[in-house]
């Protein structure tokens, strides 16, 4: 009777396991998706270019601030890859890096801000005091090889 049992628990061991493991299909394509927002809310029209294995996909956000860039087939992008995703709209900017996963996607979301980096009055104040400074210089020499003082000694 035990055996009976053992062998019968063994059978439905087998045929639980059995599409399970065969169950997994390699994907044909490679999706990357995500949200492209701006202070937590979605950005509409925003250009969004995603970057897996030096091949690049280009892509623009609906209403909802989604995308989806497609690889086909799934060899141009297979699981591990890294994906690279960056979204522009106006001088908004944004940028995500994430890896392709065993099932053929990558959900890679994107906030864009306004990043403004030049600085001009900086780049004007540090030319006039060198400047000052190269005046002030010459200046200083130019009195001591007057008044017959070497500079050299």
């Amino acid at each position: 009777m035990k055996k009976t049992i053992l062998v019968a628990l063994m059978a439905l061991g087998a045929l639980v396991a059995v599409p399970t493991a065969t169950s997994f299909a390699y994907p044909t394509n490679s999706d990357v998706t995500g949200v492209v927002t701006q202070d937590g809310k979605a950005v509409a029209g925003a250009t969004v270019t995603v970057v897996c294995n030096n091949i690049s996909q280009d892509a623009t956000t609906d209403a909802t601030g989604s995308y989806l860039a497609t690889y086909s087939p799934a060899s141009t992008c297979p699981a591990g890859s890294t994906v690279t995703v960056d979204a522009v709209k106006g001088a908004l900017s944004g940028g995500s890096k994430g890896s392709m996963t065993p099932y053929g996607s990558a959900d890679l979301n994107v906030a864009i801000v306004n990043v403004s980096v030049a600085l001009p009055e900086f780049g004007l104040a540090t030319g006039a005091i060198a400047g000052v400074a190269g005046v002030g210089a010459i200046t200083v020499i130019r009195r001591r090889q007057l008044r017959g003082q070497t500079i050299n000694k």
